[in-house]
């Protein structure tokens, strides 16, 4: 499952979302994951604009989920619904997500046919 972020509106929402968030980067991404016999697992990672102590991280991960609860609350509601209620988000430091070689982005969407741990 790989979407760019031009075509799907999650990826577009959540790229809005994100960027309106004070603290953090415009960088993000979903990472979906096969889980065994429970359906998948979203996980939605978003990059700090500077480098952030543990508890500046917690909080901005609050201020997302807020946003998204806000902005995208039908989207979200249906994502958890699809995934069971597996749904993260992580804060994490700059420079942290993996960008291309090619374009230096971060890849929108991306998903991994292993079982989460």
């Amino acid at each position: 499952m790989s979407f760019g972020r031009k075509r799907h509106p999650l990826v577009r929402g959540l790229a809005r979302t994100v960027g309106r968030v004070e603290g953090l980067g415009r960088a993000f991404r979903i990472v979906v994951r096969k889980a065994e016999g429970e359906g998948d697992h979203l996980t939605v990672e978003a990059e700090t604009l500077h480098p952030a102590s543990d508890e500046q991280i917690r909080a901005l991960s609050a201020k997302l989920l807020d946003a998204l609860t806000v902005e995208m609350d039908d989207v979200l509601h249906e994502l958890a619904s699809a995934v069971e209620g597996r749904l993260t988000l992580k804060v994490v430091q700059p420079g942290t997500l993996p960008r291309s070689r090619l374009t230096g982005r971060v890849k929108p969407m991306v998903a991994f046919g292993k079982p989460v741990d």
